[in-house]
């Protein structure tokens, strides 16, 4: 392969890790934090394992 050519690879996550958690009391203050944090729009929340995650896409730079 040439210096000016570029390789692009696939690879599915093997790790997950979590940089920040937070516990809430009740089902309602997860849901006004989430609303909150997402700007009043709609925000998925994912549940593994008895475990709710919000995620938020990690900026390039």
């Amino acid at each position: 392969m040439k210096e000016s050519e570029v390789s692009v690879k696939y690879e599915p996550f093997k790790e997950i890790i979590v940089m920040e958690r937070t516990f809430f009391s009740t089902p309602e203050d997860l849901a006004r934090f989430t609303a909150v944090i997402a700007g009043g729009k709609l925000a998925g929340l994912y549940w593994v394992d008895g475990v709710v995650f919000l995620y938020f896409p990690l900026p390039a730079s």
